[in-house]
């Protein structure tokens, strides 16, 4: 399973490999002094007022690091939008007629993208129903109050995991690792959920060496079934 995408999905900006996810965090956990590496799905879910699925049908350059996007709106997955198509500006490069989720707020003028290039989640239509689930239960988690928000974020983030687009499991998974950095542990169902899931064949180098430093921590500690 590969991380890298095609080149006319790229866009502006580092573009995070396998090879570079597996080499900051074996620093990470081998002591070195790196900030806390943390996803970015949580932060956009928590910033935005519109999230929607949709395939994009033009661009235009506004200047650098700007650009203007129109979109076919296929599926909203929070907030409200009537309209079939939608357009934005943002720092992004979105491929022509290729299929996106966007994280999008008000602007002065229409909407803008708050997603940066490093946070871009292809959308293959297999996955819709899973991305309504995570952003609606990423939601509903980030309203609850502490502590209670952080096992709520960690469950909605569990089936991120196993999306078929690389971005959002790896972006998924950073955001785990952070709440178990801070002192949270995974129930023992997430465990098993998370060890299930590195046993199975074919999972990414990088996603194991995000995941399974969080089962080593978690082995041992009480949690809830």
């Amino acid at each position: 399973m590969k991380i890298s995408l095609p080149t006319k999905e790229r866009a502006w900006g580092p573009v995070l490999t396998a090879a570079g996810i597996l080499l900051v965090v074996t620093a990470r956990y081998a002591g070195a002094h790196l900030p806390l590496l943390h996803g970015h799905l949580v932060d956009l879910v928590q910033r935005s007022e519109l999230i929607l699925i949709g395939t994009v049908v033009r661009t235009r350059e506004l200047g650098p690091r700007s650009m203007e996007t129109g979109v076919r709106v296929d599926r909203v997955l929070a907030g409200r939008l009537a309209e079939p198509t939608l357009n934005f500006r943002g720092a992004v490069r979105f491929g022509p007629e290729l299929r996106y989720m966007f994280f999008l707020r008000r602007a002065s003028v229409g909407f803008e993208c708050v997603q940066e290039p490093v946070s871009v989640f292809p959308a293959p239509p297999a996955d819709d129903a899973l991305y309504q689930r995570v952003v609606g239960d990423i939601a509903a988690a980030a309203r609850v109050e502490s502590p209670a928000r952080a096992e709520r974020l960690q469950a909605a983030l569990l089936p991120a995991l196993t999306a078929s687009a690389a971005p959002l499991r790896y972006e998924a998974a950073l955001d785990l690792a952070a709440l178990v950095d801070r002192q949270h542990s995974l129930r023992a169902s997430e465990r098993t959920a998370v060890k299930q899931l590195l046993a199975s064949p074919g999972c990414d180098p990088a996603l194991q060496a995000l995941l399974a430093p969080l089962v080593k921590e978690g082995d041992g500690v009480p949690g809830s079934p």
